[in-house]
């Protein structure tokens, strides 16, 4: 039953790790372990415990590997979750810049691209935050130096 479990846990983590690479850039680079390289569960009792150590430790590395490729597909959710956000924090404080709204467009381009190239958006989101937070500091607060 484990050996079974663990090849359909390895089937569904290999489908993630293909939308993964598919949708995000870059991905993780973690090899999907494969239950069938075990072997045939084996007949002699002395070598069942061993086999069950071996299958313990597939479904930790397959536990590994899910949670990178869905930790990567979830950073680009919450990219895009927070960009919209921002967007509409920005609409809220009737914020006009044409800087601005070039980030928000830039940022719009990078997140809808296949794969979405991470490094970007992180750095385009983190740009048009910081631009944002400047530009609905109060006048006073603006032309002071640090």
């Amino acid at each position: 039953d484990l050996r079974q479990e663990l090849l359909a846990r390895s089937a569904a983590v290999s489908g993630l790790v293909d939308r993964c690479v598919a949708q995000v850039s870059p991905a993780p680079r973690l090899a999907v372990p494969d239950v069938r390289a075990l072997g045939d569960i084996p007949a002699a009792a002395d070598d069942v415990d061993a086999y069950l150590a071996k299958l313990d430790a597939v479904s930790r590395a397959l536990t590994v590997v899910h949670t990178a490729y869905s930790g990567a597909l979830a950073e680009r959710d919450e990219v895009q979750g927070y960009a919209g956000a921002l967007t509409a924090q920005v609409r809220a404080a009737g914020v006009s810049d044409p800087d601005l709204e070039h980030l928000r467009t830039r940022l719009d381009t990078v997140l809808a691209a296949t794969p979405t190239d991470m490094t970007t958006a992180r750095a385009l989101l983190a740009a048009y935050e910081a631009y944002f937070t400047a530009r609905r500091a109060p006048a006073a607060t603006r032309g002071r130096t640090r």
